[in-house]
């Protein structure tokens, strides 16, 4: 966590200079009241309350004089931390509220300003989180660095007085204000468009923090201020101008919103904890004009993809700290890759002249020797990924380092055309085999089967017309040579016919045996638009979930030779209306389940047993068996009408 309460030595010991030697004058040792209630001392004729004796709570009414001496200011951590303290009013007269006066009073909901106030300190109400209602009184002077920081309750619209002279580091940090109202005539300060800058506009000193959307910084600003953008946590996308030459501490900490931002080549530094905590931040890059990258700068952030130029010659070691899946796009022999390899961050080489990117915003190439290769893959859905047979008009032949480290892929198919894969190009799990592990789908004989095999990923093959992914079938000796069909490359829609061979070999099979045991999906599942379905002589088994969902489809003819259909295969097709299975030995549980619109079966004699449930939800189904088959002898266990056809 970065370090939110600030060296003193950063605002200085000016608060306590002006408390204890107010006009010159000298402090007397801290005394007790005649009370025994309140701990002060004197500067210049006026008491400054150090702390009360007994700890205060519930609502606490500051004494406008001690012992016959004016109560004029408030010590430095005089009430810190007081968490039973819930209201509190200070009296006319005090002109003075030093340094975290009043930090961390967690309970205080209500402050009563007197017109006197001329100087409120460095983190004086800081996380004094149910503060509300705040009312600055017209006179005050100044307000001290992150004053106001984490009162998370300060909402809506705050005037500054006119008389503000001197704001501190954003006063203001963390807390749900919409809009800064004035200073309309203010010498030193002036809000645009409810952002807080100074006079001359070359500062940009505090953005509210409840302030949604897109935000462009005015052309002409040269400053961020430090923490000014601190928790602005509904700010999506930031535009900073070609003027700005410097990004402040903490300047977008924790603005967990921020999905973009573009940094000008004017900026030089990214300072210490600027970007931290930016949860939604994924990409960035850095202009040639950065030459330092600060502590913790980007730290606990989910960025994937960062480019840093060759012109950075110092990143501290913490600066992606906590930025799992994070690769750097460096120049070739830069200090960013050393800094890479020094501290265990992948890399990739930037090639920022000649990388291309597809139409789809997804895929980035170089071409060489007229050839792509794909250098990186953008996050895109969790979905099988086709690799382009060419792009931009170049065939592609080759997947670079780490193109596919990071990306969201479940499944690639990958085309024939590729004759080099990087080693590293894809993130392989060697320990991991589950049914969600990375899959490759490659040409029978191909490069990248052969990547498959040496390199241990999964893999199944799709066939040379670039439609079918399939495996071999091992489910039966008799069928060896035979291969199964488990999905598509394509969405098939309307009248789907099957081929009887794939590269050679014989279809045997549609869909995965145990798919719904492992949680995979069926072969078809979903095909919303499928309206026909021909399978071809020689097809033997229809697996688990094959068809499952195919909403559209109302016709499916079966060869004689289907003897299995498994599990769920047909689940939930609900426009299928009459169908004849000729050859099938067995329905498994729920083949048919949920087709409602289902009303004739005819099953053939010779078949030897349906499971549970196989056709529960066809309520208006009538089985057409044959007389002293087990058809007939299920249809009257189950209670299903039926009617008896010749053999």
């Amino acid at each position: 966590m970065f370090k939110r309460f600030l060296n003193r030595n950063m605002f200085g010991v000016l608060a306590i200079l002006l408390a204890l030697f107010m006009a010159g004058g000298n402090a007397q040792a801290t005394q007790t009241d005649a009370t025994g209630q309140w701990r002060y001392s004197l500067v210049n004729g006026g008491a400054y309350i150090d702390r009360k004796v007994d700890a205060p709570r519930g609502n606490l009414l500051i004494p406008n004089e001690l012992d016959g001496y004016p109560v004029t200011g408030i010590l430095e951590g005089a009430f810190e931390f007081s968490d039973k303290l819930a209201s509190v009013v200070i009296p006319e007269g005090v002109t003075d509220i030093c340094d975290e006066a009043f930090m961390g009073c967690e309970s205080l909901t209500s402050v009563t300003f007197p017109h006197s106030v001329l100087n409120i300190g460095n983190k004086a109400f800081y996380g004094c989180h149910r503060l509300t209602g705040l009312s600055l009184p017209e006179g005050l002077t100044s307000i001290g660095g992150l004053a106001f920081d984490d009162c998370w309750y300060l909402a809506d619209v705050l005037l500054i007085p006119n008389s503000v002279a001197s704001i501190g580091i954003n006063p203001f940090a963390s807390c749900d204000i919409a809009y800064f109202n004035g200073p309309s005539d203010n010498p030193v300060y002036v809000n645009i468009d409810g952002v807080l800058f100074d006079k001359q506009q070359k500062m940009l000193v505090s953005y509210p923090g409840a302030k949604e959307g897109v935000y462009a910084i005015p052309e002409g600003i040269l400053h961020i201020g430090d923490y000014a953008f601190l928790r602005c946590e509904s700010l999506t996308d930031v535009t900073i101008p070609g003027s700005v030459t410097s990004i402040g501490e903490a300047a977008f900490v924790r603005c967990e919103g921020l999905t973009s931002v573009t940094i000008p080549g004017s900026v030089t530094n990214i300072n210490d904890w600027a970007f931290s905590h930016c949860y939604n931040l994924t990409s960035l890059n850095l202009p040639d004009s950065v030459t330092s990258i600060g502590k913790y700068a980007f730290s606990l952030s989910n960025l994937t993809d960062v480019t840093i130029p060759a012109s950075v010659t110092f990143i501290d070691k913490t600066a992606f700290y906590n930025c799992y899946g994070l690769i750097l796009s460096v120049a070739k022999g830069s200090y960013a890759e050393q800094y890479a390899e020094e501290n265990g961050i992948l890399y990739r080489y930037s090639l920022p002249e000649a990388e291309k990117l597809d139409a789809t915003d997804q895929l980035f190439f170089v071409v060489e020797d007229g050839a792509a290769t794909i250098t990186l893959y953008v996050d895109g859905p969790e979905v099988d990924l086709i690799i382009p047979e060419e792009l931009g008009g170049y065939p592609v032949t080759g997947i670079g380092e780490y193109a596919f480290w990071h990306g969201n892929v479940e499944s690639v198919i990958i085309p024939a055309g590729v004759t080099y894969i990087a080693g590293n190009a894809f993130y392989i799990d060697d320990e991991y085999f589950g049914s969600n592990a990375l899959r490759f789908y490659v040409a029978k004989d191909s490069y990248a089967e052969q990547f498959a095999q040496e390199n241990y990923v999964h893999y199944d093959r799709i066939d040379a017309s670039g439609q079918w992914k399939y495996r071999p079938d091992w489910e039966d000796d008799d069928y060896e040579d035979g291969v199964a069909i488990i999905g598509y490359a394509v969405e098939p829609t309307g009248d789907l016919v099957f081929p009887s061979e794939l590269d050679g070999y014989p279809v045997v099979g549609i869909g995965v045996d145990l798919a719904i045991y492992y949680g995979i999906k069926g072969a078809l599942e979903g095909c919303a638009d499928l309206v026909s379905v021909t399978i071809p002589d020689g097809v033997v088994y229809i697996r688990d979930g094959a068809f499952k969902q195919c909403g559209s489809l109302t016709s499916v003819t079966f060869p004689g030779s289907v003897t299995i259909i498994d599990t769920e295969a047909f689940y939930g097709c609900g426009a299928l209306t009459s169908i004849t299975i000729p050859g099938v030995d067995c329905i498994f549980e729920r083949a048919f389940e949920g087709c409602g619109a289902l009303t004739s079966i005819t099953l053939p004699a010779d078949l030897e047993y349906i499971y549970d449930k196989a056709f529960e939800g066809c309520g208006e189904l009538v089985l057409r068996v044959t007389e002293g088959s087990y058809g007939e002898e299920y249809a009257i266990e189950n209670s299903i009408p039926y009617v008896l056809v010749a053999e």
